[in-house]
């Protein structure tokens, strides 16, 4: 179960930052790499060909990718169509509409797409990760294949086991197919309906587990209390532990964002899609990549922390607004504020919404708050 989440960390990371980043970047232009590059490789553009070597990590995003030589370093992409003709000797990390893989990886994939053939006479050196819709194994993956898709077909290789997710209805088309001529020397893990289908069910030479999607499966009620009460402790310590850590300038903080709700949502909208923009714009400038990393990072801070504020000024205003006798205490009222936005968040369709509210809130809060007592200063 571990991987199938692991599946949705990649949706999240991927699809809105990479292919956001791979559309803004492709201004038309081909890039042709037909000399050696010493080092890192930023690259963007339309068609972007890699002809002959980068002697570094490659970072590529544009609509269309041709690997026709070598890289020795990782290759982290986003585009419509990514090719693989040659040789990459790390890991690739790539969002794509379709991928091909023609040629040698030395390492290990993570991919999110809708479709990849990893076609006859083609390696993966390590293990293959993948969610989309349809995948095709026709070459050889050295390590485990894990695969979230409505296909999977097997007319290759495998030297490891198959965790193959779906949660598809049991459909004729649709599942994963073994075909005569493919070799599994590991275990086959399928957690979908139905059975393996194919020809070629002789040449798993591990066993097949067969388990069963998680829609199946009646709930254990008192798994789901004790989890959900371990989850909610865990929600209050972290908010006590944050009061106690912020004190006064968390006290100011849910003091002005709670007096300008709506300036701080704008504000937070718009930081929260121009601190990852400033972040490439940074990687690939001659300022350097490392100020670009950081940037990302703070990124990822602001929108951890955000949440809790948003929380914590959510149970500020409820406490003025609703409450006769008014919590004098701002512990129990920021806990208050975080267990009701809590039960928000968790109602289907309302708790996407309260979460960006609560997100940009608080994004917009942290940034007014720092320019007040910038200027104060």
């Amino acid at each position: 179960m571990l991987k199938k989440y692991l599946f949705l960390i990649v949706s999240f990371l991927l699809i809105p930052v990479s292919f956001s980043f791979a559309m803004a970047f492709s201004n038309g232009e081909k890039v042709s790499i037909q000399s050696p590059i010493e080092g890192n490789a930023f690259l963007t553009g339309s068609i972007i060909s890699i002809d002959n070597e980068i002697k570094g990590d490659t970072f590529a995003f544009g609509e269309k990718i041709y690997i026709n030589g070598n890289i020795s370093g990782d290759l982290i992409c986003a585009a419509k169509e990514v090719v693989i003709n040659g040789y990459v000797n790390g890991n690739i990390r790539c969002a794509f509409q379709e991928m091909r893989v023609r040629g040698e990886i030395e390492r290990s994939v993570l991919g999110l797409g809708e479709k990849v053939y990893v076609e006859k006479n083609s390696t993966i050196g390590r293990d293959f990760i993948f969610a989309g819709s349809d995948t095709t194994i026709d070459g050889t993956v050295r390590g485990s294949l894990d695969v979230n898709s409505s296909v999977l077909t097997i007319n290759g290789e495998i030297d490891q086991n198959i965790n193959y997710y779906s949660e598809e209805n049991n459909d004729v088309a649709k599942g994963l197919f073994v075909n005569s001529g493919s070799s599994i020397k590991g275990n086959v893990n399928y957690n979908a309906f139905g059975d393996v289908k194919g020809s070629g069910s002789n040449v798993i030479l591990g066993s097949v587990n067969k388990y069963t999607p998680s829609n199946e499966i009646k709930k254990d009620i008192k798994s789901e209390i004790i989890s959900t009460l371990g989850f909610l402790v865990s929600l209050i310590l972290s908010t006590l532990a944050i009061v106690l850590i912020g004190g006064k300038y968390l006290k100011d903080l849910t003091t002005k964002m709670s007096s300008s709700i709506w300036s701080s949502v704008g504000i937070g909208a718009i930081a929260f899609f121009a601190l990852p923009l400033l972040g490439i714009l940074l990687l690939i400038s001659n300022i350097g990549a490392y100020l670009g990393f950081i940037c990302f990072l703070i990124w990822l801070i602001i929108i951890l922390l955000a949440v809790f504020f948003a929380g914590i000024s959510f149970g500020k205003l409820i406490n003025e607004k609703l409450f006769k006798n008014r919590i004098n205490n701002f512990a129990l009222t920021s806990i208050l504020g975080i267990l009701l936005g809590y039960i928000l968040f968790v109602i289907p369709v309302l708790g996407f919404i309260v979460f960006v509210f609560a997100l940009w809130w608080g994004i917009g809060g942290m940034i007014l708050s720092f320019a007040e007592k910038r200027k104060e200063d």
